[in-house]
């Protein structure tokens, strides 16, 4: 389960835009830049007039934020997760002192920031009697940081030879010797593609690394592992993976558990029984220890037919984790479309659960009960479903409550999300403003002349967007067509000699691409123009073209750009229209056709699409 903004263009760009205008005047005549002229800065900034279809979703005018991970020490709850821009990631930390209640975003001290690269990320946390510890990525190798409280938070110097540059961390935990930590190398281990590695620390400060074949942290036959999580219950720690093996057609992804009973010194293999060892797929998701057993919330499944999907389903490990098998298939965690669990919690007599389900947007469920066969829907209807994504990423109990994090893309741009489950239901946590307080993130493609005024083509948070200049200010609108599932980018443009302009970029189906056009008119209204050709020539609906750019000349309008064939493949692609006003007919692969619609005086216009395929070396 994710732009540095530009807001202020200085004197000489905007110099350099005069120039590149051809020569374009201003409305009394003085072209930019000349004697005596007052030259402003320029500020691209948030849409102010978006078209009617883009009202009900907003463009999005945040930086990506979203939460991955919490941990919590009594009433004392710590959520981790990034904050991502085109240029930079940093990770984000929430603190609250009230069992999730309320919310502050803290910082770095100035030391850690300064030696922070361009992009880290937190991705797990555990809380421990001592000190908070976050685990997270960069670069060019593992993270940690650490908080006594919290709140104030520092970036851990680590030693090369304990963490390196080929290791990737994956998850922590506590347990009665202190933090424990599981993740893998890339190195090649034992004829298997890489291998698991192993930390301990006593204080979290201090680690101890070992390569994880060396205490039994073996995959059963050969193939690439991963660990997906850890959890302990006093000396016994249970790790979760996963084990692919492509070349095996019955079995490309096999579950694995490891087990100790002697605080993480030594693993064995667990065993899985039943058919999920036989005859189902299954997915590593969430682990969980509570009312004496460890638990997995995996998703699984065997396609049998055209109405199979991958759900949810149970596994439970006993007292020990040593041996795992299936014993529960909740009907809240499976429906026709693929559901994915996503944690697994017990709190008081209660597990509670959270998957989310992806068709044309991801939606969240919540399942409470105290038996598999006892779960009730939870879920909070108006955050966690309809439009938009929205995720759970982590939870955690606090006392009899459950605060849940992850994140939510409704604004246009993805936010961190909280919720609390109390008393059997799921409520939203108001994050503090500057949790969520991005700038947007603004590029510029295109500046061009109508012949009249001067037109800036580019994006703001992802929302194609176009400026006029209007006066000494440059006002900014959305172009219609990004929504709900479907996502667009701006490529080029084009000023047209009858004074309108043509943009051209892609529309990013949750199935593929298609092309997307978009045309203003001589009295300055854009609209998205509509033909069959723009997601045609594919083989499946997962390919599709991507316009990179559009040329007009006497000839007719000629879009240039990639197709891919929705089997692996890319081709050359383009399309032409005479006069950019597509009809009911479609222009086979290679092959010309003309497109007839009414029009005064008889003309028609013509619409065509070529395929070209490209030799790679």
């Amino acid at each position: 389960m994710k732009r540095l903004g530009l807001r202020v263009i200085t004197t000489v760009l905007l110099l350099a835009f005069g120039l590149a205008a051809g020569g374009c005047t201003s409305s009394d005549g003085e072209k930019p830049g000349a004697a005596g002229a007052t030259i402003q800065p320029v500020v691209f900034d948030v849409p102010t007039t978006p078209q009617e279809a883009d009202k009900t979703y907003s463009p999005g005018d945040r930086t990506e934020q979203a939460l991955q991970a919490v941990a919590a020490r009594g009433k004392d709850v710590v959520a981790v997760g990034s904050e991502v821009s085109a240029k930079v990631s940093r990770p984000l930390f929430l603190s609250s002192t009230d069992g999730g209640g309320s919310w502050t975003k803290r910082e770095l001290d100035p030391e850690s920031a300064a030696r922070s690269g361009t992009f880290e990320s937190a991705t797990d946390i555990a809380a421990g009697p001592g000190r908070f510890v976050a685990i997270g990525t960069s670069n060019n190798r593992p993270v940690l940081w650490h908080s006594t409280d919290g709140n104030s938070w520092q970036r851990l110097a680590l030693d090369e030879k304990i963490f390196a540059a080929t290791d990737e961390l994956t998850a922590i935990t506590v347990s009665t010797t202190g933090f424990a930590m599981v993740g893998h190398s890339l190195l090649a281990a034992a004829g298997n593609d890489d291998h698991l590695v192993y930390w301990r620390s006593s204080d979290g400060l201090v680690w101890r690394r070992t390569a994880g074949p060396a205490i039994g942290l073996e995959p059963t036959v050969k193939g690439a592992v991963s660990a997906t999580e850890i959890v302990a219950s006093g000396k016994t720690v249970v790790i979760s993976g996963n084990l692919s093996t492509p070349d095996d057609p019955k079995h490309t992804d096999r579950l694995q558990f490891w087990y100790s009973t002697d605080g993480g010194s030594t693993f064995r293999s667990a065993s899985v029984q039943g058919e999920v060892a036989e005859d189902v797929e299954v997915f590593n998701n969430a682990l969980a220890v509570g009312a004496g057993k460890f638990v997995a919330l995996v998703r699984g499944g065997q396609y049998t037919g055209d109405n199979s999907s991958w759900d949810g389903v149970v596994l439970e490990g006993g007292s020990s984790g040593s041996s795992w098998r299936l014993t529960a298939k909740p009907w809240l965690l499976g429906s026709d479309y693929d559901d994915s669990p996503g944690t697994l919690t017990r709190a008081g007599k209660e597990w509670v659960a959270t998957s989310w389900t992806s068709s044309t947007t991801r939606d969240t469920t919540v399942a409470a009960g105290s038996t598999w066969d006892q779960l009730t829907d939870r879920t909070d209807e108006g955050s966690q479903r309809g439009r938009g994504d929205q995720v759970v990423a982590d939870a955690v109990a606090v006392g009899t409550d459950v605060v849940l994090v992850g994140s939510n893309d409704r604004s246009g741009s993805t936010e961190p999300a909280a919720w609390r489950y109390h008393d059997g239901a799921v409520l939203p946590t108001s994050l503090p403003a500057e949790a969520s307080a991005g700038k947007p993130s603004t590029g510029i493609h295109r500046l061009l002349s109508t012949g009249k005024e001067l037109v800036v083509a580019g994006e703001v948070s992802g929302a194609p967007t176009a400026w006029v200049r209007s006066g000494s200010t440059w006002q900014a609108t959305t172009l219609p067509g990004r929504k709900n599932g479907v996502a667009l980018n701006l490529a080029d443009a084009a000023p047209t000699p009858d004074g309108r302009v043509v943009a051209v970029g892609t529309k990013i189906l949750t199935t593929g691409d298609r092309a997307a056009v978009w045309i203003r008119d001589q009295q300055g209204r854009w609209a998205e123009s509509s033909s069959p050709i723009f997601g045609t020539l594919a083989k499946s609906p997962y390919g599709g073209p991507s316009p990179q750019a559009v040329a007009v000349g006497p000839g007719g309008w000629v879009v240039v750009g990639q197709r891919h064939d929705g089997d692996g493949n890319y081709d050359a692609w383009s399309m032409h229209s005479r006069m950019g006003r597509p009809g009911p007919k479609v222009a086979e692969a290679g092959r010309s056709h003309p497109v007839r619609t009414s029009r005064p005086g008889g003309r028609r216009p013509r619409i065509c699409a070529v395929r070209t395929t490209l030799t790679r070396s």
